[in-house]
């Protein structure tokens, strides 16, 4: 997911052998067939130019994550009743992760294009609503993966930048950061910092442009 945070990564060609990968792993076909279209640079980029792309990929995001949460829910309960060490604990702890990672897969791009479209439709009652509900599982999900860091929680450093980036709570970007930092110190050489700052860049021009074409619309208007 780097290629949310990273201006230096080209998110077209990345995002197409990512996706080919989670694709045989449990992604829906809807879903990695819109982000086969290579839209992500664009809604980045230019958000106001692909607003019904943007809308259309996170209904089919909240789909692909409310068809996860069961699984996640159904095998953290499995590994509790397992016997610590057993090949049934390993192989249930194998396969929690990977959904894990799928699920954070999709959190993440849910989170960018909840905070791009909401920029966009500041008005929408359930936009807003599934902002804290989006960032609650962030916090959920960085919590529960923390005991398989780093390797089989490598997704969630990134996942906490893009929710950090699209908070503007100040309480959630305090429990976002300090949970940054905790995760920081078993990824060497991971500089979340940056990344926050040119993700809140795009989000911070996505709105000026936003509000510059609005007071256009509304002198022409009048």
């Amino acid at each position: 997911m780097e290629a949310l945070v990273n201006p230096q990564i080209s998110l077209g060609s990345w995002f197409t052998k990512l996706l080919g990968k989670y694709s045989k792993s449990g992604l829906t076909s809807e879903t990695v067939a819109l982000l086969h279209l290579g839209q992500i640079p664009n809604f980045i980029y230019r958000p106001g130019e692909h607003l019904l792309e943007m809308r259309s990929l996170y209904v089919l995001a909240k789909k692909e994550m409310n068809t996860l949460r069961p699984a996640l829910s159904s095998l953290s309960q499995r590994l509790k009743g397992l016997s610590i060490g057993s090949a049934s604990e390993v192989e249930t702890k194998m396969l929690l992760t990977r959904v894990q990672a799928r699920y954070g897969t999709v959190l993440s791009i849910a989170t960018v294009l909840n905070r791009m479209l909401l920029i966009h439709y500041p008005f929408d009652n359930e936009l807003e609503l599934d902002t804290k509900n989006t960032r609650d599982q962030v916090l959920s999900l960085a919590a529960t993966a923390a005991p398989f860091r780093p390797l089989g929680a490598s997704y969630v450093p990134l996942l906490l930048v893009c929710s950090l980036a699209a908070t503007q709570n100040d309480g959630a970007r305090r429990e976002l950061e300090h949970m940054l930092e905790d995760y920081e110190s078993d990824y060497a050489g991971f500089h979340w910092r940056p990344m926050v700052a040119f993700l809140e860049k795009r989000f911070e021009r996505a709105t000026a442009k936003f509000l510059t074409a609005s007071i256009g619309a509304l002198t022409f208007e009048a």
